[in-house]
């Protein structure tokens, strides 16, 4: 297994993790829960949902190719779509049925009036990508996730939630063992790499807000989950993994105790986190709550446990 290998695995667990955590946050607040309850006091399993299967995609895409091959990779989506993943209403039409990647990209840029979906679906399934090509210039990861966003998700926002997130993986990872510069300097560093966009005015904005006290009021400048967009999520989600870039589980705590699509945010942070700090940093009792990954995905990887 190479060095790129075991980062954007340890990436895929924590991103798995986070999002099974996250799950259980939200049916809290479906069932009327406070949000602030912790998901350790549920049982397991913590299931995860549509960001970890389609990750799980990524990764094992990028384990035989190298490199991202979008008509590959998006028959791949359709061929895993399982319906009780909880996917978005527009990946539930996209991916109803197994076809060609060819296929489902056109339609992909035809959905909602030919606007394509800026959903958050590309960004939570980004971090692994950005972490196997964590070496490479951040020009090609760019690319790279640009090139993984537009299977499912056409809208610039979409793509810039998607560049935004793997930029930041590749960029915490290389300065894992280096003095830490002000999270401001690598969020606009981010920023450098994003198309126009309102994710990319947020996330500038974001780079400006530096008060980790003043974490409610940052979250709701920046529109935190309450919305599905990717340009409602990334920016909170990348201010607090690089607030919290030593913490995997206190990034997490963080971005989730603001609320709203705790499910998606707790994916990206997870993602992130592990992947630069390696898969240890995630608390084993979240880990063994988790359901295993697909057998599918253990067997193409050959390996036998996750």
């Amino acid at each position: 297994m190479t060095a790129a290998q075991q980062r954007m695995l340890a990436a895929l667990k924590g991103l798995s993790v986070g999002e099974a955590y996250g799950q259980q946050l939200w049916q809290q607040v479906q069932t009327g829960l406070a949000v602030a309850e912790q998901p350790s006091l549920l049982p397991a399993p913590w299931l995860w949902t549509d960001a970890t299967l389609m990750a799980c995609s990524l990764v094992d895409h990028l384990w035989h190719y190298g490199t991202v091959h979008s008509a590959a990779l998006a028959a791949d989506f359709a061929l895993r779509y399982t319906p009780i993943r909880d996917y978005g209403t527009a990946m539930h039409t996209l991916l109803a049925k197994p076809r060609d990647g060819a296929a489902v990209m056109s339609d992909a840029q035809n959905l909602f009036d030919g606007q394509g979906s800026f959903g958050v679906g590309a960004a939570m399934r980004a971090a692994p990508l950005g972490l196997f090509f964590a070496e490479a210039p951040l020009s090609q990861v760019a690319q790279q996730a640009q090139l993984s966003a537009l299977t499912t998700h056409t809208n610039p926002e979409a793509v810039a939630g998607a560049v935004a997130v793997a930029v930041a993986g590749a960029i915490l990872w290389r300065e894992r063992d280096q003095p830490l510069r002000q999270p401001s300097a690598i969020l606009n560093e981010i920023v450098q790499y994003l198309p126009s966009s309102s994710l990319e005015h947020r996330l500038a904005l974001a780079a400006a807000m530096n008060d980790r006290q003043m974490w409610h009021h940052i979250a709701l400048r920046l529109s935190n989950g309450y919305q599905h967009s990717a340009q409602a999520i990334v920016p909170w989600c990348l201010w607090c993994a690089v607030h919290y870039r030593d913490d995997y589980a206190a990034a997490i705590e963080q971005v989730c105790a603001a609320g709203g699509n705790v499910t998606s945010m707790a994916a990206i942070v997870g993602g992130l986190l592990a992947g630069t700090l390696g898969r240890d940093c995630i608390p084993p009792p979240w880990l063994r709550a988790r359901e295993p990954l697909p057998h599918w995905f253990l067997a193409s990887l050959g390996i036998e446990t996750d």
